[in-house]
């Protein structure tokens, strides 16, 4: 039926198909458009141009278009909630845009219930979205299938919570956007399921009191993948797993105001591995912290930037799967520049080809019984104490390398290798040290061998060798300025 209040007397009106919509507290049935905005011009009322979404494919087919420009006056929470077992499918129109900071909640809210299906998001028409927070899926409870997907190409705003935040407990979620910003997170996402956890954002992605982007992965033994480029938040990244693997990329910035710029952890044994893979880190804490504790891969960082880390170590990572490595150019910290902590069944390897400017020690590599051969490649080095300091309780052989200035104020180049060990080799240049500009102890199998072709300054002694159970000690060193002994060595068998 048609309500025909306001309409001439004597005037009949039949509407057919339609929209239903409320004037003056009647329900009346517009077709088309154009007509119904006669009817709110008839009523004296004119309608606000805001942004909605519209089930196209029919009452419960989960299909949805949304359209219209964004009013922050008039906009509401699209708050979809489609039954188990429906797809939702979601895409924008050109112009859309959707702003609901000033009616409160979140611009999109989207809850799946068990036995759910799918939910894609997906807007290739550069749509400002702006709410409380942007857009949240939530899916509970546990489900066996149905994929979580946002692409958009546009800005993602959200006033008082996050900016993308997703629950999963089924299969993959997939997240592919441009700008993204949240008072209380940037984007956020946990999978419970059996699926991956995609994140790609072109763009800048932020938070002004929360971690810029926050993931974790319950179960499954997938991965995690995050490529990006601008980072920013208390945290700039934090991705954990308890069973899966984690690889983090980023071609331009990650900074951290108050904790850590990149945290990645996984927390079991059947963890796969960890590689991060980055040019900037600016954080007012730490700089790099890597703690992976899965026994079938390796844990990797790379930096092709300078790593400023403002309240904390540099780059620290903490190994107990098959090898790891950490290649950098410039790191500055307030702590130690780089820490290694390898408790695995591989190499070790820490190269930098920049400035280590340190807080505390540059370079300390600690390596387990089970590691086996270290490698340690310096340019400069700058630390208030030991310059580059390493233990090595496993097999195979250590080699030390400074191709520049080692200026420390305690030990200059402090090494030592335990038994099951084999050769270590000392390569330098110039040393510049408080205590001793090279001190080295070998409890191992074969060979210490140290090598200085530039000038050893120190406060004690230039050299200081002790070969406890090898076969050979070699010591040459060109010129050798010491308040203490230029050389000490104690080869004991011989």
């Amino acid at each position: 039926m048609t309500s025909q209040r306001g309409l001439p007397t004597g005037t009949r009106m039949i509407l057919r198909g339609g929209r239903l919509k409320k004037v003056n507290g009647l329900l009346i049935s517009c077709a088309p458009l154009a007509l119904c905005g006669g009817l709110y011009l008839g009523s004296g009322i004119v309608p606000a141009t805001a942004g909605s979404c519209t089930e196209t494919g029919g009452v419960g087919s989960g299909i949805y278009t949304c359209t219209g420009a964004a009013n922050a006056g008039a906009d509401t929470t699209e708050d979809l909630d489609p039954a188990a077992g429906v797809d939702l499918e979601i895409t924008t129109d050109p112009g859309f845009g959707i702003d609901t900071s000033t009616s409160g909640g979140a611009a999109f809210d989207i809850y799946t219930t068990g036995n759910g299906g799918s939910v894609q998001f997906t807007d290739t028409n550069a749509s400002n979205i702006t709410g409380e927070s942007g857009i949240l899926i939530d899916q509970t409870p546990f489900s066996s299938v149905g994929i979580r997907s946002i692409t958009t190409n546009g800005t993602i705003t959200a006033t008082n919570g996050f900016g993308i935040d997703v629950y999963g407990n089924s299969d993959d979620i997939t997240i592919e956007v441009n700008d993204v910003s949240g008072t209380a997170g940037g984007i956020d996402v946990e999978n419970d399921g059996f699926g991956v956890i995609d994140i790609t954002s072109t763009g800048d992605v932020s938070s002004t009191n929360g971690i810029g982007i926050n993931t974790y992965m319950g179960d499954p033994f997938d991965t995690t993948t995050i490529d990006v480029v601008n980072v920013t938040g208390t945290t700039g990244i934090s991705a954990v797993s308890r069973n899966g693997s984690i690889g983090i990329t980023s071609s331009g910035t990650i900074t951290s105001t108050t904790g850590t710029g990149l945290f990645a952890e996984t927390l079991s044994g059947y963890s796969g591995y960890i590689d991060v893979d980055v040019v900037e880190v600016d954080s007012a804490g730490g700089g790099i912290e890597v703690i992976h504790r899965g026994y079938s891969g390796p844990a990797t960082v790379t930096a092709t930037g300078t790593i400023d880390a403002n309240g904390g170590i540099g780059v620290d990572v903490t190994n107990r799967g098959t090898y790891s490595a950490v290649e950098v150019v410039d790191v500055n910290s307030t702590d130690t520049g780089i820490y290694v902590d390898d408790d695995g069944f591989g190499a070790v390897s820490v190269t930098s080809t920049g400035t280590i400017d340190a807080g505390n020690k540059g370079i300390n590599v600690q390596s387990g019984n089970l590691t086996y051969d270290v490698t340690i490649i310096a340019n400069e080095v700058i630390a208030t104490d030991n310059g580059i300091e390493q233990r090595h309780y496993g097999g195979g052989n250590v080699a030390i390398t400074a191709n520049g200035l080692v200026d420390a104020d305690g030990l200059g180049i402090d090494a030592r290798a335990y038994a099951g060990s084999e050769n270590i080799v000392i390569t330098t240049s110039d040393v510049d040290a408080g205590d001793d500009a090279i001190e080295a102890d070998h409890y191992g199998t074969r060979i210490l061998d140290i090598n200085a072709s530039g000038t050893l300054t120190s406060g004690n002694r230039g050299v200081d060798a002790e070969l406890v159970n090898g076969t050979n000690l070699y010591v040459d060193a060109v010129d050798v300025d010491a308040q203490g002994d230029g050389l000490c060595r104690d080869h004991r068998n011989g």
